[in-house]
């Protein structure tokens, strides 16, 4: 085990009981790595105010308790808050993206109504997109509580989803912008 403080007088017993005492002033940033190089598991951090404009006996009232994992020695509920959290987060991210697709759709077939006059590239990079966009939605949907890694997964899918779309559209804006509004043509 191994314990920091400002004062590591007062770790002294827990030296004699076998901790390894070491300095660390947590307000000082760059002290951390070296302290916690080497370690395996976690690592708590009790950290008391300084006494300055505190009443008496408030500082342990006011005591931050401060749980700093590494690598896979994070507690189980948190790791599945992370979870959930990711699980959320990527479900809407495929709605703002259904979204922006739709807004894509509507440009490329209602607005100027040139979808006629796009590149084939473009029509099959939107078709293409569209659909790998729908499906990647509906299987997130369909899963009740995927794996952290699957939701990453999945989060990198649908942003490639998207991206085909938007490039399929502007390739098509930026090669033939003026004759797809019809409007100079």
């Amino acid at each position: 085990m191994r314990v920091c403080a400002r004062s590591t007088g007062r770790l002294g017993p827990l030296g004699e009981l076998g901790a390894e005492v070491k300095y660390l002033d947590a307000a000082m940033p760059k002290q951390l790595p070296q302290i916690m190089s080497g370690m395996r598991g976690g690592l708590c951090l009790y950290s008391v105010p300084p006494i300055g404009s505190i009443p008496p006996g408030d500082g342990p009232r006011k005591a931050r308790i401060v749980q700093v994992t590494f690598g896979r020695g994070g507690s189980v509920k948190w790791n599945e808050e992370q979870r959930r959290f990711l699980h959320q987060r990527v479900r809407i991210l495929a709605l703002v993206l259904h979204l922006d697709m739709a807004l894509a759709g509507a440009r490329a077939l209602g607005v100027f109504d040139s979808w006629l006059k796009l590149l084939p590239g473009s029509k099959v990079g939107l078709i293409g997109g569209c659909a790998a966009l729908s499906l990647l939605s509906i299987w997130l949907l369909a899963q009740k509580a995927p794996s952290f890694e699957t939701l990453r997964r999945f989060e990198a899918a649908l942003v490639v989803a998207a991206l085909v779309i938007l490039t399929s559209w502007s390739y098509s804006w930026l090669v033939k912008g003026v004759s797809l509004t019809g409007r100079f043509a």
